[in-house]
């Protein structure tokens, strides 16, 4: 079985191409889902948006879609688009989040790969602020996924990890930590030096 094309995927690339990355807002909820206020107080709607390097979609009435495909992209439990991942019903999106074609595989309820993934997914969406390699690691670990497995939900899962970092160097300085003293904890932590120098480079 193939997943079907959708047209839209034209327009979304251009959306893509011409989208302005939001600098400020603020998202916000109520009983019915979430959607997210620019500075001036208007808000998208039908439309994709960048924020915080993230690629979101909101519906016609301006909430956040989540958990589905648009097109050929797939948004995942916290509405960001996906990408470089494997999507829940088994699909794998590329680099740019599009769908690969042919790239459908069957649903294995025994296939512990796709089980840890879908853990690590689990456990990201749980953090309200940052989360660490690390500790991701060691809780699919203790969960009793192998190293192999483990080292395929840390891939597959498409976590941002120099986001990441930079929330966790936000959380140091709230210590008054200096950047050379946090340094070593960021690398235990489990951030690469490059995923570390990026995020210094990104807070100045």
């Amino acid at each position: 079985m193939k997943k079907r094309v959708f047209t839209i995927a034209a327009v979304l690339a251009m959306t893509f191409g011409t989208a302005i990355t939001s600098f400020a807002g603020s998202w916000q909820e109520n009983g019915y889902g979430r959607w997210y206020q620019n500075e001036d107080g208007s808000y998208p709607a039908g439309q994709w948006k960048e924020i915080n390097r993230q690629w979101y979609y909101f519906d016609n009435n301006g909430y956040m879609v989540h958990d589905r495909w648009i097109g050929n992209y797939y948004l995942g439990f916290d509405g960001a688009m996906l990408t470089d991942a494997t999507t829940p019903d088994g699909y794998r999106v590329g680099a740019d989040g599009a769908w690969i074609p042919d790239s459908v595989r069957p649903a294995d309820p025994n296939d512990r790969k796709y089980s840890a993934y879908v853990y690590a997914r689990e456990m990201f969406s749980q953090e309200s602020s940052w989360i660490t390699p690390r500790a991701l690691r060691n809780s699919l670990t203790y969960q009793g996924f192998s190293s192999e497995e483990t080292d395929y939900a840390m891939d597959a899962s498409s976590i941002d990890w120099t986001l990441q970092c930079v929330k966790r160097i936000q959380a140091y300085r709230a210590t008054s930590w200096t950047d050379e003293v946090m340094k070593p904890y960021l690398k235990e932590d489990g951030f690469t030096d490059a995923q570390i120098d990026a995020a210094f480079a990104e807070l100045g």
